[in-house]
């Protein structure tokens, strides 16, 4: 079952429809720019060491959900959460916490975050299908 369908398993809601699960961007801030307090670090290597920390929240039953990310210079969307766990290159340097209805990840691909992803560049997506079988994606930039 993994962690996301633990906390957000169950029935799906009555009358066949679906929210879908927010995601949001809590640090580095992405409204800060780097450099200032809250952003990312203005040091490259500090910066790229970074993990980027997301909250996604439910409402309804998830019965899957897959967090990916882009970036420039990344050839295809990246798998970073998928089936209660990270994958590929983010297996090895990221975490998750679980708060009530909250799954927060701290995403870190392994050796950083390339040269070519610049903060303002990097958008996250969380596709999920509810317990309905209903599948809504939402989509949040860095």
């Amino acid at each position: 079952m993994g962690i996301f369908g633990a906390i957000f398993g169950g029935e799906a809601p009555s009358g066949g429809s679906f929210t879908a699960p927010t995601i949001t961007v809590i640090s580095p801030d992405p409204d800060v720019d780097a450099g200032d307090p809250g952003g990312f670090d203005a040091d490259l290597a500090t910066a790229q060491a970074t993990p980027i920390v997301l909250e996604i929240d439910s409402v309804d039953s998830v019965s899957y959900a897959c967090v990916v990310c882009r970036y420039p210079g990344a050839r295809n969307e990246i798998v970073v959460y998928a089936g209660g766990a990270f994958r590929g290159e983010f297996a090895a340097s990221s975490w998750a916490e679980v708060d009530g209805t909250i799954l927060r990840l701290h995403a870190l691909p392994d050796g950083g975050w390339p040269d070519s992803a610049s903060p303002d560049d990097i958008t996250f997506d969380i596709d999920a299908i509810g317990g309905d079988g209903s599948e809504l994606t939402t989509t949040r930039s860095v």
